[in-house]
């Protein structure tokens, strides 16, 4: 029996019909979601998902959004300690580099398949359910 099921992953992407295809990939493999369309949203989940028992595994956070942006909101996470794992998103190479300085623990660049999506999910969601 898969445990996929109990681990949560926050989506943080603007463009809701990456979101939407993203979402539907996760939830056909198990996965609950939340899903959130800019930063500031992203790092009010992260503050309300740090409570005890909260299952969150893994935030996809997309890097190029208006207003705040991606690399905000890891700059938030790092406040919180750091206690999910990130895999960054971007078109941009260059982004993707910046985003592990800034604590991302893997990136996707975009256009990403079904498959490279599924492998990061399952390499960085770290989440240990008891």
């Amino acid at each position: 029996m898969s445990t996929a099921s109990k681990h949560t992953i926050l989506i943080v992407e603007d463009q809701p019909p990456m979101r939407g295809a993203i979402a539907d990939v996760l939830r056909s493999a198990g996965y609950d979601v939340v899903e959130v369309w800019n930063g500031q949203q992203a790092m009010s989940t992260l503050d309300e998902h740090r409570q005890p028992g909260s299952t969150l595994c893994l935030v996809l956070l997309d890097l190029m959004m208006p207003g705040v942006d991606g690399f905000q909101v890891l700059h938030h996470l790092a406040g919180l300690g750091s206690y999910v794992p990130v895999v960054a998103m971007s078109a941009y190479p260059d982004g993707l580099i910046d985003a592990r300085a800034a604590g991302a623990c893997a990136t996707l660049r975009k256009p990403f398949d079904v498959d490279e999506l599924i492998a990061a999910i399952q390499k960085n969601c770290a989440h240990q359910l008891v």
